[in-house]
């Protein structure tokens, strides 16, 4: 709800589920634009622009970038997100690894709970894997693998960004217990689904796993859950 001095004003923002009248000043800069035309462009999230939460997700991995460590992220699609972040990042110069763990054609049902095949039955994901190979073809720093996480999970080395996005909760809880002992001190884990109602499963299961760290998510307004590795 706004503020009774906010009523009449337009949002300064207002799409993905957000509205606010706050500063978003990023979506005039030429490198956030340039970025995520290249992550839209793939048809990773159709119709549907989510400015913002391309905004964190680029800011994490810009911070991530200072870390000597790979980027991982499990739950790809068409490769949206990377596409972004290596524009934005100029990531080729890094002298890093990206590995985009997926499917590739969407769940694995065998890991779904009876909630989840029951809200998730709309979900349909059409083969893309071929689309996604060529899509990075000229990129000899991704690296990407084909199966059911955790079953195709594999040592990538130090990891400094961790992206989850599988919309369900098993394996995303399984891909960063894999994760977690390669994550370098101060590497960033962005949970895409945190936040949204159809994903609560997900959010339980995260809230479990991260008391049991001793560490708490950060809940954004954009859906997404986020947190680092603890520096000690």
């Amino acid at each position: 709800m706004l503020r009774s001095d906010s009523l009449g004003q337009t949002p300064a923002y207002l799409e993905d589920g957000l509205a606010t009248l706050h500063n978003c000043d990023f979506l005039n800069s030429p490198r956030f634009q340039r970025a995520y035309a290249e992550g839209k462009k793939t048809g990773s999230w159709y119709d549907h622009d989510l400015r913002w939460r391309i905004h964190v997700l680029l800011w994490c991995a810009t911070w991530a970038a200072r870390l000597q460590g790979a980027f991982v992220e499990c739950g790809v699609h068409r490769g949206g997100f990377a596409k972004a972040i290596i524009d934005y990042t100029d990531f080729g110069r890094l002298g890093r690894s990206y590995h985009l763990f997926d499917t590739f054609n969407g769940f694995d049902r065998g890991q779904l709970s009876p909630e989840e095949l029951h809200v998730l039955q709309a979900f349909n994901y059409e083969d893309c894997f071929s689309a996604v190979q060529t899509m990075f073809a000229n990129m000899p720093f991704v690296r990407l693998v084909r199966g059911s996480v955790p079953a195709s999970l594999d040592d990538v080395g130090p990891v400094a960004f961790l992206s989850i996005d599988m919309n369900c909760a098993a394996p995303e809880i399984a891909a960063v217990r894999h994760f977690w002992p390669s994550l370098l001190p101060g590497a960033v884990v962005v949970l895409d689904d945190y936040g949204f109602e159809l994903h609560r499963a997900q959010k339980l299961a995260f809230d479990e796993l991260t008391r049991e760290w001793g560490i708490e998510i950060l809940s954004l307004p954009t859906g997404q859950g986020l947190f680092f590795k603890p520096m000690k």
